[in-house]
């Protein structure tokens, strides 16, 4: 694979480098600025003959292959990406790494077809790829490089909903398609008609979660020996489903905020009451994201005093519309409370692949087993069947080659969601037969893509409408346990021993919710009061408390 690196006028490259790079265009720029705690931002416009600025560090790459390809620009059908590459540990810099590795596998399989077939042609094939450096204020200028500067004939948003809702005004200023890798919120999406996302609306993956839980509540209710331990349950009214009462915890972001805010009507919708603010309203109390203030004690401290008024209230089914930091965190808050709602529910926490080293530790302010027994909705897993139709390949095998390509990393949802969103947008092309914008776009609102991703159909605002599944970590194990929402004929498959987050550990599974959660207490004594986890393997039901006697 060659690269490229474009820097202004007058910068180190030799000619013949400096030939494949796009020269700057003219175009309408946004300029985004000012923006507050939940990633509002006020957004300016000017038509210029210049691009807008980008710091003098900021990467750019060309990506072009294979060997002996056409050296005309216009022979290439390239992707752009926005990526936070730079500066190392940034952000949002841990996801976009994941993305790369994704999208540098999709490189690789396009190159393998002699590049992609447009009219009955294989045209050569490219990416794009500019660093947004994790600033919010840098989307639309990274935007806005790729498309005019690099030539990026489509556009691949980067992570967050955030920070694609920004992007992708830019990429339809410049009569751009954009596909949106991991933004769910659905105002992202519908904004205009050429953005187009391969998650499901946020909304859904509290549905999701929610539905599970009560299911889980009526098992529950139905037969005893359907609640976890068939001890007498823990429910405070007549019935476990009766006993349901949700609150909600967010951190400040688009998507988080966004999804709590929708959360609560849909829950409601679902039959379980949702506890209220002294104005009448769903009662939503709101944390910093981590990954601006770090996980520290202090941290711990804030999410523990935003968790009071909804232990007050007697929430009993805990909803926290969260990413990886912000999850971790209230895992521990809760544990440090001793708090221990009926259920509760996180989002792009437990999903999140660089969570699995932490749930094994035993260092100071280690999860360890305070992250047991939290579900989360999720799109895709590493063990969900099927092979995908574009790019052929099952979970397990993309799983797999993800691991070898990058050092033995294990590739979350977010990785394989740029994937898919990469398939998806050349399956179009190819279906449409041509590069023109509205035709493209005209394939992707008719597609019906089955990949091993999800089945990619996507809704009348552009975003795809699939099912998700239910994730438990449960005790013992260091994989996650499937619990619902696999349907569409589709299966959960255990993960080959390379696969797995540890070995010796549980296989990744279907299997019945864990409900009601039990009492930390009751945790503690299962553990012989040791603050670590259970040693992989290690049979719980072997030390387990009746629950009866006392800590």
């Amino acid at each position: 694979v060659g690269l490229c690196f474009c820097v202004p006028p007058g910068g180190p490259l030799a000619a013949a480098e400096m030939s494949i790079c796009e020269l700057p265009k003219a175009g309408l720029n946004l300029l985004v600025s000012g923006c507050d705690a939940f990633e509002n931002c006020n957004v300016s416009q000017s038509w210029s003959a210049q691009l807008p600025s980008l710091p003098p560090s900021t990467q750019q790459q060309l990506r072009f292959a294979p060997a002996g390809a056409p050296a005309s620009n216009a022979s290439f059908i390239t992707f752009g990406a926005l990526l936070s590459l730079a500066p190392i540990g940034s952000a949002y810099y841990g996801y976009s790494r994941g993305m790369k590795g994704s999208l540098e596998l999709f490189e690789r399989l396009v190159q393998e077809r002699g590049g992609l077939l447009v009219n009955g042609t294989r045209r050569p094939f490219r990416f794009a790829i500019v660093s947004d450096e994790s600033r919010l204020d840098l989307t639309t200028n990274a935007t806005a490089h790729a498309i005019r500067g690099l030539g990026a004939d489509f556009m691949l948003g980067g992570f967050s909903s955030g920070f694609t809702n920004y992007a992708a005004r830019q990429s339809y200023a410049d009569k751009t398609i954009m596909l949106a890798t991991t933004a769910a919120t659905p105002s992202v999406i519908s904004q205009n008609n050429l953005t187009f996302g391969v998650l499901p609306p946020s909304p859904r993956y509290i549905k999701t979660a929610v539905e599970a839980i009560v299911d889980a509540a009526d098992a529950c209710d139905s037969r005893l020996d359907r609640c976890w331990r068939g001890m007498p349950p823990r429910c405070r009214g007549a019935t476990c489903r009766e006993s349901l009462k949700a609150g909600f915890i967010a951190a400040r972001t688009k998507f988080t905020s966004v999804m709590c805010s929708l959360g609560a009507g849909v829950t409601q919708e679902a039959g379980v009451p949702v506890a209220l603010n002294s104005s009448g309203l769903p009662l939503i109390t709101t944390v910093a994201p981590a990954f601006s203030v770090g996980i520290s004690q202090e941290y711990i401290d804030d999410i523990k005093e935003a968790l009071q008024p909804l232990r007050d209230e007697g929430v009993t089914l805990l909803v926290g519309c969260t990413y990886l930091g912000t999850g971790k965190g209230l895992m521990l808050a809760l544990q440090q409370l001793g708090w221990a709602p009926l259920a509760v529910v996180t989002t792009a926490t437990l999903s999140e692949g660089r969570i699995h080293a932490e749930l094994r530790s035993t260092a100071p302010l280690a999860l360890s087993w305070a992250a047991e027994y939290t579900v989360e909705p999720m799109v895709w897993h590493p063990s969900l069947s099927g092979r995908g139709t574009w790019s052929n390949l099952t979970s397990i095998e993309f799983t797999r080659q993800f691991q070898r390509a990058n050092g033995g990393e294990l590739v979350s949802y977010i990785g394989a969601a740029a994937f898919a969103a990469s398939c998806s947008l050349a399956d179009a092309i190819e279906r449409a037969g041509s590069l023109e914008t509205d035709e493209v776009a005209a394939a992707l609102n008719s597609a019906t893509l089955f990949e091993f991703f999800s089945n990619l159909t996507y809704n009348k605002d552009g975003q795809a409408d699939e099912d998700m599944m239910v994730l438990q970590f449960q005790p013992g194990r260091v994989d996650e346990t499937v619990v619902a929402g696999v349907a569409n004929g589709r299966t959960v498959e255990n993960l080959p021993i390379d696969l797995r987050h540890a070995s010796g550990g549980g296989e990744p599974s279907l299997g019945p919710m864990l409900f009601p959660q039990p009492t930390w207490e009751q945790r503690a004594c299962e553990r012989r009061l040791h603050p670590g986890v259970l040693k992989a393997g290690e049979n719980i039901e072997e030390i387990q408390c009746s629950g009866h006697g006392h800590c």
